[in-house]
């Protein structure tokens, strides 16, 4: 699996993406969990790509998925179901990186 934070324009966005299984994701339906170190966990909406591919899922609420995940210092666990798989929670390490000073909430 691989979670990625990617800049378009002047928003971010976070995406999944799987090597097996199929994520379960319905635009606006509640897929994902996250957790940044030892914080409550938070259910998160999923929007699936425009190809229709399960590999591959968006988190609806993109800024607030991004400052949960650079607000990690030790770990992200995002819970995610997976077709034929159930659910599954994978673990990544925070590689450090802070948001730009000048960053603006899309939502503000």
């Amino acid at each position: 699996m691989r979670l990625c934070v990617s800049k378009t324009g002047d928003s971010y966005e976070t995406y999944i993406t799987v090597n097996q299984g199929q994520i379960m994701c319905h635009t606006g339906t509640e897929v994902f969990q996250i957790r940044a170190d030892e914080k409550e966990s938070r259910k998160m909406r999923c929007s699936p790509t425009s190809d229709g591919s399960y590999e591959q899922a968006y988190f609806y609420e993109g800024f607030e998925s991004v400052k949960e995940i650079i607000s990690a210092t030790d770990v992200i666990r995002i819970k995610v179901d997976l077709y034929s798989y159930g659910s599954v929670v994978f673990e990544f390490k925070p590689i450090g990186r802070a948001l730009p000073s000048n960053f603006k909430s899309p939502l503000m």
